[in-house]
């Protein structure tokens, strides 16, 4: 079946938005920084049903240490809309590992951002 549409959040300049998991990063960090904080969460993303809110940092994608927006976006390249993948984040208090199924990337799973 095909992966499920979602209203994308506001993006401000200076983020960057992953659609196949409805998640809005900063655009860049601290070369030191070795987790992602995630802004907002798309309300009904993949990435909301799997727990991530606004305070939660994303730690690995499939197995894969993310460290940076650009990889997070190197490695989401590597899989479809459909695919399940596992997701690791930290909420604040606890880590987690969920599994989700990545979203349509296309601009028909997206509305434009508000201005």
């Amino acid at each position: 079946s095909q992966p499920e549409s979602f209203r994308a959040p506001n993006v401000q300049p200076g983020d960057t938005y992953f659609p196949a998991l409805g998640i809005v990063t900063p655009e860049s960090q601290p070369e030191d920084y070795t987790v992602i904080d995630v802004l907002k969460v798309a309300p009904s993303s993949p990435a909301a049903q799997a727990g991530l809110h606004s305070a939660c940092t994303i730690l690995s994608i499939a197995g894969v240490r993310v460290t940076s927006p650009q990889h997070l976006r190197q490695v989401l390249s590597q899989h479809r809309a459909g695919e399940t993948v596992e997701v690791t984040f930290n909420d604040g208090s606890l880590v987690h590992s969920v599994r989700v199924r990545l979203a349509s990337t296309t601009p028909a799973s997206q509305s434009r951002p508000a201005r």
